[in-house]
């Protein structure tokens, strides 16, 4: 017999109402009489007095939960199961306010018990075992407003995706893999982790543009490619470590790699153009145009050099000067640890 309980008055004249045109075809009461049980031609309810409980039907599966307004706790509709000793373990429970599904298998590296997934007006999660971290991962979609705005979000595991309207992320554990925004595209480890302001970035490869904060408008594609840079708009760095440790600046363009990389002296660098695998390496002055292999390259010393065209396969290397025109390979090259000095020359071939 059921123990009486008070529900929805109104739904239950709905759904009774509803089937007062269908036939019954089994019954079973209670011993007052009322109708506990009632299989008919559109499907089977379950009553309790003249509340109804449960419909099954074409239409659907509905269970009929009342809010508690005394306790402020929803009652629950549950399904159970019976283990070998004979206590009842609850797999599926569902209330007024959400539903949830149990664990009751030793299959999932979690906890007889713990929740699997939880369904409600907040957030649908599923849990899924860590695989010995002690904490759960979780896929979710959730509303990113409580006022119900209509925005979602999808998280696959506190340390992989979320997919927003705001922004894309992916990430590894606690370092950020992706962040796709309508500000910047950041795609590799720590790729452009420190952006606070800056906008129009796109950086891609691990570390590639993790130090900038404000700068707009940047291209650095490479492992480690401008790093360290903070600086502020208009640089294309392309290939592994292509000024990697630039800080500041504008309108430079390194390409190759290690091209522009180690200018230990530099501060801020404009207008630059290097091209080629450690073309302008350890260069720190301005408005130079070189071009090719290790061209310009002052890996020993450093150059302060600005406004030269160095163009050919180690052409300029080793030459601090300013204002020089070395065309063809090793023209206008120095020694390693003796640099040429001299400004306003022209070596050609």
């Amino acid at each position: 017999m059921f123990k009486m309980m008070h529900f929805y008055s109104l739904i239950a004249m709905l759904v009774i109402t509803a089937a007062a045109s269908a036939v019954n075809l089994f019954e079973i009461k209670d011993e007052v009489g009322n109708p506990v049980l009632v299989v008919s031609s559109d499907g089977l309810r379950i009553l309790n007095g003249a509340d109804t409980l449960m419909v099954i039907s074409t239409e659907g599966i509905k269970a009929f939960i009342q809010q508690d307004a005394a306790k402020g706790l929803s009652r629950t509709f549950s399904v159970t199961t019976s283990s070998s000793k004979g206590s009842a373990a609850d797999v599926m429970n569902v209330t007024s306010d959400g539903m949830r599904i149990y664990d009751q298998t030793t299959d999932t590296g979690k906890a007889l018990g713990d929740t699997l997934m939880t369904i409600s007006s907040k957030a649908i999660k599923a849990y899924i075992a860590s695989g010995g971290k002690g904490l759960s991962r979780s896929f979710s979609v959730t509303t990113s407003s409580s006022k119900g705005s209509g925005d979602y979000s999808l998280d696959i595991s506190t340390d992989s995706t979320k997919i927003g309207t705001g922004a894309t992320t992916m990430g590894h554990y606690s370092e950020r893999y992706t962040d796709f925004s309508p500000e910047n595209i950041c795609i590799g480890m720590n790729s452009g982790t420190a952006i606070t302001s800056g906008t129009g970035n796109t950086f891609m490869g691990n570390s590639a543009g993790m130090s900038n904060q404000g700068g707009n408008n940047n291209v650095m594609i490479g492992l480690n490619a401008g790093k360290l840079y903070d600086g502020s708009f208009g640089n294309v760095f392309i290939g592994d470590s292509a000024a990697d440790s630039l800080r500041a600046g504008h309108s430079n363009v390194m390409v190759g790699y290690k091209a522009g990389a180690v200018p230990e002296e530099t501060q801020i660098s404009y207008g630059n153009v290097f091209v080629g695998a450690f073309a302008g390496k350890r260069v720190s002055g301005d408005y130079n145009v070189i071009i090719g292999e290790s061209a310009g390259d002052n890996y020993k010393l450093g150059s302060p050099g600005s406004y030269n065209i160095y163009m050919g396969r180690y052409a300029g290397r080793f030459n601090t000067g300013n204002s020089n025109i070395c065309i063809g390979e090793n023209a206008g090259n120095g020694e390693y640890n003796n640099p040429l000095t001299g400004d306003n020359n022209i070596f050609i071939g």
